[in-house]
């Protein structure tokens, strides 16, 4: 809960959190997954504030379990490679950070196209809902 708010405190746009194992149950995570504000108390002070939560919560984990309620509240991807050495693959840009950086411009470019595209089209929404996240699911499912 305190790790969540103090994200939520300095603004900053991403948490990420790496190999996580075993059972994810944590209440104050699943509050953080839909809530537009979160308050707490600052360390150290007997005040409360409440500070717009505008990160995106990542979280990797190999075979990790987590609560009915976070599921509900999460969009997960399941990466798999099915080679033989995962150590002898090869990427069409090693350096995909650098990449996208140097190309920032381009993929901007195509992201507005998708969206002026999707207002052209009277901004239909998507096709699939989902009950959490409803209202963003139709946005982004409309848009792609």
């Amino acid at each position: 809960r305190k790790r969540i708010f103090a994200v939520a405190r300095s603004g900053a746009r991403f948490y990420l959190v790496s190999n996580l194992r075993g059972h994810l149950d944590d209440t104050a995570l699943e509050a953080a997954a839909t809530a537009p504000i979160l308050s707490d108390r600052h360390l150290g002070l007997s005040t409360v504030a409440g500070m717009p939560n505008t990160a995106i919560y990542g979280m990797s984990g190999n075979q990790l379990t987590y609560t009915e309620d976070l599921a509900r509240r999460c969009l997960r991807i399941r990466l798999a490679y099915f080679g033989e050495t995962i150590e002898n693959r090869e990427f069409r840009h090693p350096d995909l950070y650098g990449h996208v950086l140097r190309h920032r411009g381009r993929y901007l470019g195509a992201l507005q196209a998708l969206v002026e595209n999707w207002k052209a089209m009277g901004c239909p929404d998507g096709p699939q809902a989902k009950a959490s996240f409803t209202r963003w699911a139709a946005v982004v499912g409309g848009i792609l």
